[in-house]
């Protein structure tokens, strides 16, 4: 429960800052005082957020999870008791 809300907030502070950024391009965008060029909303939220954030490796190695079922499965039919530490 408490991740889930973390994760919500998390998500809600990651939007407030995207808007807070694009508002002050398009802030000084449209201010005619301003000169220069001025750096994308995109590039400085890549900066800040970078994707291999998002890609997050599975906590189980499924291939290991699927050989510790199978056996198992395979003893528990023999009538084996499966030590623990499996193969």
């Amino acid at each position: 429960m408490f991740l889930a809300y973390h994760k919500g907030y998390e998500l809600r502070q990651k939007e407030s800052v995207t808007l807070a950024i694009q508002t002050g391009y398009y802030s000084g965008y449209y201010n005619s005082m301003s000169k220069g060029k001025k750096k994308s909303p995109a590039a400085i939220l890549k900066a800040m957020y970078p994707s291999s954030h998002s890609k997050k490796k599975p906590d189980v190695d499924v291939d290991r999870f699927k050989k510790l079922e199978q056996a198992f499965k395979d003893n528990a039919s023999k009538g084996k008791v499966v030590k623990r530490g499996g193969i």
